[in-house]
């Protein structure tokens, strides 16, 4: 595999589970495509984009790099929360018709228990992207 196909692999569709420090400033900055951010609990990255719940449509938000001092901005197409229907429903029907490439988990230890939410919903996903495809 080259350079160029992984920095292909970064251009398509992403859906992203989590919104801490390390997705905002490392992992999202990194993807090219449009990116669907899900928080698994709460709703404070949305209303520190000057947003109101329970969700926003093609937002940007700025995050600083170390030893940069400017910062920089990354788009994202939607930012959901998925303790509320409205980001549960979103995530379980937008990606029906054009599947994600990627899918991202940045959870926490609790996030990421067997019998989280977040992980409920994602085998939700993973199960309607599955049989829509083989339909």
């Amino acid at each position: 595999m080259s350079t160029d196909d992984v920095d292909d692999v970064y251009s398509y569709k992403s859906v992203v589970i989590g919104s801490g420090r390390f997705v905002r400033s490392v992992v999202l900055p990194s993807l090219k495509g449009p990116i669907y951010l899900y928080q698994p609990r709460s709703v404070t990255f949305l209303k520190s984009l000057g947003r109101d719940p329970p969700e926003a449509k093609d937002v940007t938000y700025e995050y600083d790099i170390l030893g940069k001092p400017a910062a920089s901005k990354v788009k994202l197409a939607y930012v959901g929360c998925l303790s509320l229907p409205s980001g549960r429903d979103h995530l379980l029907t937008e990606h029906l018709k054009e599947p994600p490439r990627l899918i991202i988990l940045g959870l926490t230890e609790a996030g990421l228990n067997k019998d989280s939410a977040a992980l409920k919903l994602l085998h939700a996903l993973l199960l309607s992207l599955s049989s829509s495809s083989s339909s």
